[in-house]
């Protein structure tokens, strides 16, 4: 039980910082996330992200976008 609410903890953090994604400094990131699928994946990888080393959402943010082709 305690791992969904983390989860969904998580996920709501990272809906914040994606809902104020600035074109910007994100321009991959911010287009890929118009559509469900390409929010989906950017999600994953972003927990994926602080899973494995990422210290901050912003840090992972940051990261997915250099990733992006």
């Amino acid at each position: 039980m305690e791992k969904e609410v983390v989860e969904r903890e998580v996920r709501k953090e990272i809906k914040k910082y994606l809902d104020k994604c600035d074109s910007a400094h994100y321009p991959k990131l911010c287009e890929i996330i118009k559509t469900k699928e390409g929010y989906r994946k950017a999600e994953g990888f972003i927990i994926f992200l602080l899973i494995y080393g990422s210290p901050t959402i912003g840090t992972a943010i940051s990261q997915v976008e250099s990733e992006l082709l």
